[in-house]
């Protein structure tokens, strides 16, 4: 044969070529058999599993609770905040503080308007 047409080896010896062929089996094996095991929670079964305990605060309904409880589909409804309250503000007249209340709640005023004695008096 030719020097220069003779087939070179180039690859892997037969034997180094199943040992890391075995390595890479029981590589994968072990990954598998990790996997499994998380996913079963390493030898807990659903048997003895319980509840975890509520943290506190936290409310739980009883069985007959939940039998009443309804799903509903989830609708998109307006949300109006609104907050009554009876009494009165006691204004002491000190300097550099509000001397009387030109505006009540929920009244609007003009961008950079004063909320001072400059507005008009609120109608009541």
């Amino acid at each position: 044969m030719d020097p220069l047409n003779t087939p070179q080896d180039t690859g892997w010896p037969r034997r180094r070529q199943l040992l890391v062929l075995a390595v890479a089996v029981g590589v994968l094996v072990v990954v598998i058999a990790l996997i499994w095991e998380l996913q079963r929670g390493f030898g807990r079964t659903g048997a003895s599993q319980t509840a975890p305990a509520a943290p506190a605060g936290t409310f739980r309904p009883a069985a007959q609770q939940l039998r009443t409880l309804i799903i509903e589909p989830v609708v998109l409804r307006s949300f109006v905040s609104e907050e009554r309250t009876e009494g009165k503000i006691a204004v002491k007249p000190i300097i550099g503080r509000a001397q009387a209340l030109t505006h009540r709640f929920a009244d609007t005023t003009a961008l950079y308007q004063a909320l001072g004695g400059s507005a008009p008096a609120p109608r009541l």
